[in-house]
């Protein structure tokens, strides 16, 4: 089979319900969208006071132990992206609602005081919808733009939360949330240094999902 072109590989999981024609309106109003001004990727995450188990290069008949801790400790963090200079804004919360992402859109603008055309692409959550969401947005002059659901794929964030979790998380034993926070805080606060890497994984080339 390798010498008549095929590898062997898993399938790759596709929302049942990914609708292609959706994604694909959504994506002439982004590309529209960037022509005029900056557009940010927003999400949420809820990481774990757990490591992520990573494969490694480990000496055959040994075992490498890794601590775990007891519960379901987590925290809470809203981020947004910026597609074009990979500009990264993350606040950390105690839960993530209409307040917290309020907040976040304060956090954009007064990083982009002059644009005049700001942009904010989010899911479709309740909290995403909710009329002080959109009423600050028009107050802060920041365009809203909606994706249609079950399409991940068109969140590129997706990939810097990935990659966080690999960086902070892979193998790696916190004691408690406070230091967990902290990592978490440095990671954010030093972003620009993974830059190159960044540069690779997050691009707006996106493929359309379809069933």
């Amino acid at each position: 089979l390798h010498r008549l072109g095929f590898s062997y590989k898993k399938p790759k999981g596709v929302p049942a319900k990914a609708n292609a024609d959706e994604q694909r309106r959504f994506l002439n109003r982004y590309r529209t969208a960037k022509s005029y001004g900056p557009v940010y990727f927003a999400d949420s995450t809820h990481p774990m006071l757990n490591p992520v188990l990573a494969s490694g290069w480990i000496k055959k008949g040994q075992d490498v132990v890794v601590k775990t801790n007891p519960g379901r400790q987590r925290v809470n963090i809203n981020g947004a992206i910026d597609i074009k200079t990979l500009d990264v804004i993350a606040r950390s919360c105690e839960t993530v609602n209409q307040r917290s992402i309020c907040e976040l859109l304060h956090a954009i603008r007064r990083k982009n005081p002059t644009k005049k055309h700001l942009y904010l692409v989010l899911d479709n959550a309740a909290y995403n919808r909710a009329k002080s969401v959109c009423r600050l947005s028009l107050r802060l002059k920041i365009k809203l733009l909606y994706l249609p659901p079950y399409s991940p794929n068109l969140n590129p964030i997706e990939r810097l939360w990935k990659f966080m979790k690999k960086k902070i998380m892979a193998n790696q034993h916190y004691e408690t949330v406070g230091d967990f926070r902290l990592s978490l805080s440095e990671f954010f606060r030093g972003i620009r240094k993974y830059r190159i890497d960044l540069k690779t994984l997050i691009t707006d080339n996106f493929q359309i999902m379809q069933a």
